[in-house]
């Protein structure tokens, strides 16, 4: 029968109206052109989809848009696990059976390669002038597009990636964005004066069904014109590239120098500008052609503080007489990127005498985080001292399997019992306890969520004697 199948599948192509009509076979564990995808079953056909004339599973016909359709690609249909008989029964092989009007083959269908819509760069003119990359990649039927951006035809790549698009030079894959820039150096502003840079964008991608071989590339490339020297020229550069430790004085240095043909003795005024984080400029020295100094360095600090992210760009603007608005002839930044501070959970003791209290709702005595309401909150935070908290511990506990080991404040007072309480941040996951005997039930503990992305657990079950408080060690819960 398997045999008989086999000719069906591969041979049995008639011709109605001038239509082709093709049967196509396959059984469900064993054929590759049928897939399991969730609650349906995919038969992908090797031809293009004109029209169904009929399916069958296990010999019994389906009505399309009740028991399959057909997908958008044309090529696949989708069947109900649940709307057709396919899998009820293990023990039984599923066979299926496609009979469609057909089109072009798959393999003998055009494709259409990848194009680039646009690779473009700035075009400020300047020493130290940096350059920001754009470029839009439609990927129509390419597979495996990845890119390149190459200077002057070197063999290094000044960037590579496989984001089809950018936004204002940063390129964007998943969750790692790549700022696009390139910077024009004094010495190499200088030696291309009136020349044309190039820059070229090589895309590689493949047109096969199963994205095997990259054999295919196209390439786009953008000039940078560097103008020819002015009467007045001039460059500025930063000496901190990054900032990355937090500091109430963070020292920033800008060096700046302005310079004029010998034979230039007309007038200009010129302003170094700063912009942070993309905000207005504002002008931070400026003079003119008589400053006494025409080049110098503008020192300053910034307060900087964990989890600060953004830049600060400086700018150097030149207005000759006669001219309506300032010119940038050399721009710079440094970035300021301080890391959060990692996060730590809070662990000790609460004396069983205000862990338990009377609710004078209903003159009922419950403990904190028991009643499930906004309540525990506002018991928790009237009733519970911070002092309890007597030890940090970071991420790493959820891994280590050591023990909390945190102490008992007992406010130089008499303390007979005590329960366990720590406030975990949230954003570590659910969390279990473990003692030496090993997992604690997770009811044993009221959890209270605090709202400042922490939450609250303390265990309830029984208070523990302050010479021996009951200690736990942590494991990230799956």
């Amino acid at each position: 029968m398997k045999k008989i199948y086999n000719i069906i599948d591969s041979e049995l192509i008639l011709r109605t109206n001038n239509q082709r009509l093709r049967q196509e076979f396959g059984e469900m564990g064993s054929s590759s052109n049928i897939t399991a995808e969730g609650t349906s079953t995919i038969f992908t056909t090797k031809a293009v989809i004109k029209q169904i004339n009929y399916i069958t599973v296990n010999g019994v016909n389906l009505i399309e848009g009740v028991h399959y359709i057909v997908g958008a690609d044309k090529t696949t249909v989708r069947i109900s696990n649940s709307g057709a008989p396919v899998k009820k029964n293990p023990s039984i092989t599923t066979t299926i059976l496609v009979s469609y009007y057909a089109g072009a083959l798959k393999e003998n269908s055009i494709k259409v390669p990848p194009i680039v819509n646009s690779f473009t760069l700035n075009k400020t003119s300047g020493k130290n002038t940096e350059l920001l990359f754009n470029f839009n990649i439609s990927a129509n039927d390419g597979k495996n597009i990845y890119w390149s951006i190459l200077r002057d035809g070197k063999r290094t790549p000044l960037y590579s990636g496989s984001s089809l698009t950018t936004l204002n030079g940063v390129s964007t894959n998943g969750l790692v964005t790549t700022s696009l820039s390139h910077f024009i150096s004094e010495a190499d502003y200088l030696n291309n004066i009136g020349k044309d840079i190039p820059f070229t964008l090589i895309v590689v991608y493949d047109l096969t069904e199963d994205a095997s071989q990259l054999n295919e590339k196209i390439l786009a490339t953008a000039l940078y014109h560097v103008d020819n020297q002015n009467a007045v020229t001039g460059y500025l550069t930063i000496a901190q590239d990054v900032i990355t430790t937090a500091n109430a004085f963070s020292a920033i240095d800008v060096s700046y120098n302005i310079n004029k043909a010998p034979s230039y003795v007309g007038l200009f005024d010129w302003a170094v500008y700063k912009s942070i984080a993309g905000a207005t400029e504002v002008i931070v020295v400026q003079g003119n052609q008589a400053s006494p100094l025409l080049s110098g360095t503008y020192s300053h600090t910034v307060a900087t503080v964990l989890g600060d992210s953004y830049d600060i760009r400086y700018t150097l603007k030149i207005k000759e007489n006669g001219v309506q608005e300032y010119s940038t002839i050399s721009t710079d930044k440094v970035i300021i990127d301080i890391p959060l501070a990692p996060l730590v959970a809070r662990a000790g003791y609460l004396d069983a005498a205000i862990m338990s209290y009377v609710d004078t709702a209903d003159n009922v005595r419950k403990k904190i985080g028991s009643t499930g309401t906004v309540k525990d909150l506002t018991e928790y935070t009237n009733r519970v001292p911070r002092a309890i908290f007597t030890k940090d511990i970071n991420k790493a506990y959820l891994t280590s399997l050591e023990f909390i080991k945190a102490t008992v404040n007992t406010f130089t007072g008499t303390v007979s019992a005590v329960y366990f309480v720590i406030e975990l941040p949230d954003e570590w996951g659910p969390v279990s306890f473990f003692q030496t005997l090993g997992l604690v039930d997770a009811t044993a503990f009221n959890k209270i969520s605090l709202g400042n992305g922490y939450t609250a657990y303390l265990y309830h079950s029984a208070p523990s004697a302050v010479t021996t408080p009951s200690d736990y060690y942590l494991k990230s819960r799956v």
